[in-house]
């Protein structure tokens, strides 16, 4: 599910076939558990509570993540120019 500002907020969902890209999630089987942990991104501000390190699923279970890697006061450190 994705929602943007340049979207209007509008909920959009996406599905697709295979592994999640490695920049973002990181996966691990073991015992026939898999483990889930999500990456965290250098780019969200302001900077996050740590979050849960990481899932761990067992056959049929499943998890779902709200992630918000919101920019949020980029205006006060961009310079415009002399006043």
């Amino acid at each position: 599910m994705l929602m943007d500002e340049a979207q209007e907020f509008e909920p959009r969902e996406s599905l697709r076939d295979g592994q999640p890209d490695p920049a973002g999630v990181l996966l691990k089987e073991n015992d026939g558990r898999l483990r889930v942990e999500l990456v965290v991104t250098p780019w969200g501000m302001p900077r996050r509570w740590r979050r849960r390190p990481a899932v761990w699923l067992g056959p049929g279970e499943w998890v779902r993540w709200q992630v918000n890697y919101r920019f949020v006061g980029l205006a006060s450190v961009v310079e415009t120019g002399p006043r």
